[in-house]
Parts: C-alpha cells; sequence; structure tokens
C-alpha cells in the first residue's frame, strides 16, 4: 500500500508530464534570458516568442512575432570563439547599441534573448557598458529536445509587451528604495 502523501507526489509527477506533452516541439526553445527573471519560448514554427516574466512578485507572459532585426554585417572583421571563426554584426535593437560575433559554420541563426536573423549562430553579443554574453560551451551530443515545464503551475497574466515594459520601468511598480537590474529592452 502507497501512503497518501505518496500517491500525491506520483500524482503531480504524471500531471506535470502530461503538461509537458503538451507544450513540446522539437524546435521550439525556452532559455532563460540574460535578465534573470524572464524565460523566452521561442516558437520557430509560428514565428512568435512568448516572454514569461514577473514584476515584483506578479507574473505576466507576452507574446511578439520573432523580432527581425536589421544587421550591419563586416565579413572582414573576425574573431574566434571557442574555436569557431566568427563575423563581426552590428545592430541597435529595442534601445541599445549591440555588436556580436556569429558563426557561419553553425548554421543556425539563432543567438542569446531575442536575437537572431545571422548566417550563423551568435556565440558573443555585447552591449558596451550594460551587458556582455558569452558562450561557454557547445555539445551536440546526447542532446533531447528543450521543453517548457511549469512545474510550479504558477498562472500567468497576458499582457501587451509595450504595457509590461511600460509597468517595469515604473517606479511605481515597485517597493520604495528597490534596486532594479536595468532592463535589456529600453523601447
Amino acid at each position: 500500500m502507497i501512503a497518501s502523501g505518496h500517491v500525491d507526489a506520483v500524482i503531480d509527477m504524471l500531471e506535470q508530464s502530461e503538461e509537458a506533452k503538451t507544450h513540446h516541439d522539437d524546435s521550439d526553445v525556452m532559455p532563460q534570458s540574460s535578465n534573470s527573471s524572464d524565460f523566452i519560448y521561442r516558437n520557430l514554427k509560428e514565428g512568435k516568442l512568448s516572454v514569461y516574466s514577473s514584476i515584483f512578485g506578479s507574473r505576466y507572459v507576452y507574446e511578439e512575432d520573432i523580432p527581425r532585426i536589421s544587421w550591419t554585417i563586416r565579413e572582414d572583421s573576425t574573431a574566434t570563439v571557442l574555436e569557431y571563426t566568427c563575423h563581426y554584426a552590428s545592430t541597435t535593437f529595442r534601445g541599445r547599441r549591440w555588436e556580436v560575433w556569429y558563426a557561419p559554420d553553425i548554421p543556425l541563426d539563432l543567438g542569446p534573448w531575442k536575437f537572431s536573423g545571422l548566417p550563423g549562430l551568435i556565440l558573443q553579443a555585447d552591449c558596451k557598458g550594460f551587458i556582455h554574453i558569452e558562450t561557454c560551451g557547445i555539445s551536440d551530443k546526447n542532446l533531447t529536445p528543450i521543453t517548457f515545464y511549469n512545474l510550479l503551475h504558477r498562472k500567468f497574466q497576458l499582457i501587451d509587451r509595450r504595457t509590461f515594459l511600460k509597468a517595469r520601468t515604473s517606479p511605481r511598480s515597485y517597493p520604495k528604495g528597490s534596486i532594479r537590474i536595468p532592463d535589456m529592452e529600453l523601447e
């Protein structure tokens, strides 16, 4: 006979497994973004991003089209990142100036955060004076599909991106004296 607490734990695990199956798609990627409280679910088939975030305990989700970023590419400028020859590209995106290094030998037009649209995987991104993102390692062995799990069954309120950004940058959204991490997006 199984104790009552164990039965509840097994039921929770089964529910989580069923929830994972409903959100499973081999082409979807859900990495945590550089802004530590955000999770980005990139649905490549539908061309959409879903961003799960919070503002002082209140949870929100907004959806947007995968951004089409206008890059300036300088193929004559190269650097080595993780033994890959990378090319330089730059852009101004959502209010910040970004410089990136992408590897044409890895033919994925993806990168960290919301970046995409280059003829190779972005291995390094830099916004001077704000943040530096660099790939630490790449593995192509024993990979499993990445799946969105809402293990704590948290509820997220649907919100428009601009409304969310306005609320997130408003001092009224936080207790007096709170210290905030600057946002990736300024507009």
